[in-house]
Parts: C-alpha cells; structure tokens; sequence
C-alpha cells in the first residue's frame, strides 16, 4: 500500500488534509505490509499512533468487509466465464446458431465435392469416348513432325 492510497482510503473514512500532516506515512506502510492479522495491526497501530483509534477502525472495517463477505456460487460455465474460458464453454454457449451455420457449411462442401467428381466423371467419360476417335485422327494425318522430316528428305 503506497501513499497515495493510504490518503484515499483515510479521505474515504472521514479524515481531512490537516490530519495527514500528523502521520508517518512510511511507518504506517510497513506497519500494513508486516501485519498478519487485524489484532496484529490494531496492537502495532496503537503502539505506533498513541491517538489510534481502535474501536472506530474495527467499526469502520467491520462495515466495509459486510458488503464483501455476501459470496457467491458460480456455476461451472460462469466460472470458466471468468477464469479466460474454454472453447468448450464457448461452444456450448453458442451452439444454437453454430449447429446451423455448420450444417449449411458441411451441406455446401458436399455440394462442391460432388459438383467436382462429376465434373471428373463427365471429363474422364468424354475423354474415353473420344480416345479412338483421336487415336484414328493421328494415323490418317500426319504430325507436324512428320511434316517436317519428309520435307527435308
């Protein structure tokens, strides 16, 4: 707890400027920092600060812990919530439009794949059905290599 703080939380608690000039704010920072309980901090407190008040400070700690001591139970998917989550939760959370978007998703790939195997089995029944047609069309004309040596010949 810095010094900053420590003048807030007194602002907070009632104390004004003019009472800071009063406090040794380092003393009161270490006192803070060592200190392993409540009763541990009123008895070095008052040891250090003979003005402390030690009633008015368990009042006003007793107050402002009230409000903090109300706990509550997180569910698992609240939990993972807070803790960074997991995709896990995120899909579970999710699942309503996820489950849609990827069954139209997987539908449209099956789509494509057999748009493409089609594709292939048109392609592959064309090329079969044209081979002997093209295998004739070589022996009648000749190549250009043909062209070629016989010219030279």
């Amino acid at each position: 707890m810095n010094e900053q703080k420590i003048k807030e939380e007194l602002i907070a608690a009632g104390a004004t400027e003019d009472m800071f000039e009063k406090i040794d704010f380092a003393k009161f920072e270490e006192i803070f920092d060592n200190a392993s309980s409540i009763d541990d901090l009123c008895r070095k407190m008052k040891a250090a600060f003979p003005d402390f008040d030690e009633d008015n400070f368990r009042t006003t700690i007793q107050a402002q812990t009230a409000d903090s001591e109300k706990i509550e139970e997180l569910s698992d998917d609240s939990l993972e919530g807070v803790a960074g989550g997991s995709a896990g939760s995120w899909l579970n959370k999710n699942k309503d439009w996820i489950i849609p978007v990827g069954l139209i998703l997987a539908a449209g790939a099956a789509y494509m794949v057999t748009k493409y195997v089609n594709y292939r089995k048109e392609a592959n029944w064309t090329a079969e059905k044209l081979r002997p047609k093209l295998v004739e069309t070589n022996k009648i004309q000749p190549s250009a290599a043909q062209i070629n040596t016989e010219a030279k010949v």
